[in-house]
């Protein structure tokens, strides 16, 4: 197989590969019977991990180093139950030629075994933790050396390692003595994306280190393999990847490109996971109409591959300060549209994990979920849409910096744009909507019992600085389109990189844009300030009424 397919004729990341593999779907026992393996399940480090690490390598003094493992799975032995394999001719040694059927035991974990991840992930995490690494608790694949201060997350055979610079050789070499991996190398090609490092300043001077992620050659080729599979070969120009629906009342034929549209959209998706997630939302939407694809589909999808053609050089950056080392924090934006596909009526669920500073900025990690039933207000669909980005986002995220202290504060901003929604958070009362655990599995009282603790701040946020709308929401508008995506540090890196930085607020936005926690003595219920009315939550956090 060829590696990297994508990149250019003569990139040296190109190459061929080959291995021997296991031939799982023939597979019989004893009695030629279908074969029942343990299916141990491997999990790999998340694309919200590889952020965090990307994170901890930019922060002052730090760096970050990948490494392949070589032959991953066979440096594991194979448990379980006894395998025997039967060779190819071309394999056989000379003293089987007088043999009929001979057959020899698989003693390595080999490709394609369904229990070779799973051997080979426990092979990897038992040395790992015999040479001072900690797991991360509820973070698969993720590793804290607390001596070293390094950060370590493995990727099936690809070790991505952060912290100090000064300790990246002592941290590798306790990798390397009991696990064969080739030589470590600065981040730079990970998992099929650029990882490109730069550096500006800040307007007060500091040092603004950052890593912009681009695959521009992985999108050339979701282009391709569109125009091969429709017959277009002609593209326009697109300012947004949305079009406007069309009337309710309308019924349209199937579209043309229903059976290719999986092929299209899962490899467009990839990118929209680690590099463009500007994307995200119009490939959502479009593989949740796979079963019922109409015409409409097909000019929303050949929209979509427009928009990606004329951004092909727009890009993820992710940056940190120097000067805001101390004041870091973990902040989730979480927002809804109401009734946004035109099928179902259902809403759509969306979430943005980010960390913030002054003139820091590094996105972590954002999710595009329509929800599981229809919502018959928007209260409604930012209630359901915030307990899916506390539970599967947020707080998980706590776990990871726990075992890292003193890079961030130990808790979580948690920014809404809906006042009903925050009211009722707050209360832990909602006699109109009774039905929500029913319908949607949303408890209105474990919310109340969450924004209580000392580790969430729950905050009012105006609809213009609500980060997570483009993942709820399909612009059709240029204008509109582009301050979303710049909330989102989408940019045109070129131009971007030449403007002076503008300040992202972190723990000192103005109070007028969205209230922050404060330290407050003599304290009462009810504050107004400057027209603005505010009432103070039990840990201490103003919400805007």
């Amino acid at each position: 197989m060829e590696k990297n397919s994508e990149l250019e004729a003569d990139n040296p990341s190109r190459k061929f590969k080959y291995r021997s593999v296991f031939e799982g779907n023939r597979v019989r026992t004893a009695t030629a019977e279908q074969a029942v393996f343990q299916e141990l399940s491997s999990s790999p480090a998340t694309t919200e991990a590889s952020k965090f690490n990307d994170f901890y390598g930019l922060l002052p003094d730090h760096t970050s180093q990948v490494a392949d493992a070589v032959q991953a799975y066979t440096q594991a032995k194979l448990g379980g139950t006894e395998t025997w394999v039967r060779l190819p001719r071309d394999q056989w040694s000379a003293s089987w030629n007088s043999m009929r059927d001979p057959v020899v035991r698989l003693d390595l974990a080999l490709y394609g075994h369904p229990d070779s991840g799973g051997h080979w992930e426990a092979h990897c995490e038992k040395h790992l933790l015999s040479e001072g690494w900690k797991p991360i608790t509820n973070w698969r694949s993720c590793y804290y050396h607390p001596k070293l201060k390094l950060l370590l997350n493995v990727y099936v055979d690809d070790f991505k390692m952060s912290g100090p610079a000064a300790n990246m050789k002592q941290g590798w070499a306790k990798i390397m003595k009991g696990l064969e991996i080739e030589d470590p190398a600065d981040l730079s090609l990970y998992l099929g994306c650029y990882h490109e490092y730069f550096e500006r300043k800040d307007p007060n001077g500091n040092l603004v280190r950052g890593r912009s992620y681009n695959q521009e050659d992985f999108l050339r080729s979701c282009i391709e393999r569109y125009q091969d599979l429709s017959g277009c070969k002609k593209l326009t120009k697109a300012a947004t990847p949305f079009l406007e629906d069309p009337p309710a009342d309308i019924d349209l034929p199937a579209g043309e490109l229903q059976p290719h549209a999986a092929a299209i959209l899962m490899k467009i998706l990839y990118a929209a996971r680690i590099s463009r997630p500007d994307l995200m939302r119009a490939v959502c939407y479009l593989a949740c109409c796979i079963t019922r694809w109409d015409t409409h589909c097909d000019k929303q999808l050949y929209r979509l591959i427009c928009y990606i053609s004329c951004t092909l050089h727009h890009r993820r950056v992710g940056y940190v300060s120097a000067g805001d080392v101390g004041c870091y924090l973990l902040k989730a934006y979480a927002d809804a549209d109401f009734a946004g596909c035109r099928f179902t009526k259902r809403s759509t669920s969306g979430g943005l994990l980010v960390i913030e500073g002054m003139y820091s900025n590094f996105p972590i990690g954002f999710c595009s979920k329509r929800q599981g039933a229809v919502s018959h207000s928007t209260p409604e669909a930012e209630i359901v849409s915030a307990d899916h980005v506390l539970r599967t986002m947020a707080i998980p995220s706590l776990d990871l910096w726990n075992s890292m202290p003193g890079v961030l504060h130990g808790r979580i901003d948690f920014h809404e744009d809906n006042a009903a929604m925050i009211r009722v958070c707050e209360t832990g009362r909602n006699p109109t909507m009774r039905h929500l655990g029913r319908v949607h599995a949303v408890n209105v009282k474990w919310l109340h019992e969450r924004f209580q603790s000392d580790y969430l701040s729950l905050l009012y946020t105006k609809s213009e600085s609500m980060r997570a709308d483009i993942f709820t929401k399909g612009y059709t508008v240029r204008d509109r389109w582009e301050h979303a995506i710049s909330q989102i540090n989408v940019v045109d890196f070129a131009a971007w990189h030449k403007e002076s930085l503008a300040p992202t607020g972190g723990p000192t936005t103005d109070s007028s844009e969205m209230a922050a926690p404060v330290k407050i003595e003599n304290v009462q219920t009810d504050l107004s300030w400057s027209g603005h009315k505010f009432k103070l939550s039990r840990n201490l956090s103003l919400i805007h009424i």
